[in-house]
């Protein structure tokens, strides 16, 4: 009821009719549920709030990239090391 009250005051002010009140009315009601709706909405992933939080993020991830390169590289490589030890053993005596 105080929306209807507040759109007849701004209408008398405005020195326009009853449907200008409802008209008022009408648009705030549409705006309420147009931000209703926006809020519903599920929000994403935060992003960082600044460019030190940004340069932190990219400095992990390419920490992390180049981690997980010499891990798979130490992966491939442990095998050839060993079988040249093994190798290298069997000639030594």
């Amino acid at each position: 009821m105080g929306q209807f009250e507040d759109a007849a005051h701004k209408a008398l002010a405005a020195g326009k009719s009853f449907s200008y009140a409802l008209g008022i009315v009408e648009r705030e009601e549409r705006e309420a549920r147009a931000l209703g709706a926006q809020l519903q909405k599920p929000r994403v992933a935060a992003q960082p709030v600044n460019r030190q939080e940004a340069l932190e993020a990219r400095n992990r991830a390419v920490g992390d990239a180049w981690l997980q390169k010499m891990q798979a590289q130490a992966q491939v490589q442990t095998p050839t090391q060993t079988q040249m030890q093994t190798q290298g053993a069997g000639h030594a005596g």
